[in-house]
């Protein structure tokens, strides 16, 4: 089981950095698509942004420490859940709107949603194997540590770049 939490917390960490970070790159970009793609006002998507800024901020802080890894990837798991809410939204809503994720403006398609599936999953069976009171090791008591945080950032650059991914399999549509 520690591996499993180790590869859960790094990859959620990961994610949610990587996410935030993008998202904070362009601000009023994000702020933006949120207003154009949300029944709310200018002030209140941009109250929804920063709030979703600190909020990822927070569930990948948390889940890097033991004490608070359960809270953590309840916090992960509560995100993942209202943002794939929002995919699924979209899809029904103006498939041709960008998803916002990780700061893209790329049109929303089911990869995401699959991406925002996964993501879940993760973060929620994270969530129950450290809320079942498992034992958990500080977190670099093992040196296998280090190739889960190698196969999690791995996967993270993957799951972010989703589409490009599955380009490679797929034969060009004309």
């Amino acid at each position: 089981m520690t591996s499993l939490i180790d590869f859960g917390r790094i990859f959620l960490f990961s994610t949610f950095v990587v996410f935030a970070v993008s998202k904070l790159a362009k601000p009023a970009g994000f702020r933006d698509h949120i207003a154009a793609t949300l029944p709310v006002s200018l002030s209140a998507a941009r109250a929804l942004a920063a709030g979703t800024l600190a909020l990822e901020f927070a569930a990948a802080g948390l889940v890097m420490f033991d004490a608070t890894l359960t809270a953590g990837s309840g916090l992960a798991a509560g995100l993942l859940a209202a943002f794939t809410a929002y995919i699924v939204f979209l899809l029904v809503k103006d498939p041709e709107a960008g998803c916002g994720c990780a700061g893209r403006s790329e049109r929303v398609s089911a990869l995401d949603l699959a991406r925002n599936v996964v993501l879940l999953a993760v973060s929620c069976l994270t969530l129950l194997v450290s809320a079942s009171g498992a034992d958990v090791p500080p977190v670099t008591d093992d040196p296998a540590w280090f190739l889960l945080a190698g196969a999690s950032a791995v996967a993270v650059a993957h799951a972010g770049q989703i589409r490009h991914v599955v380009a490679l399999f797929t034969a060009p549509v004309k």
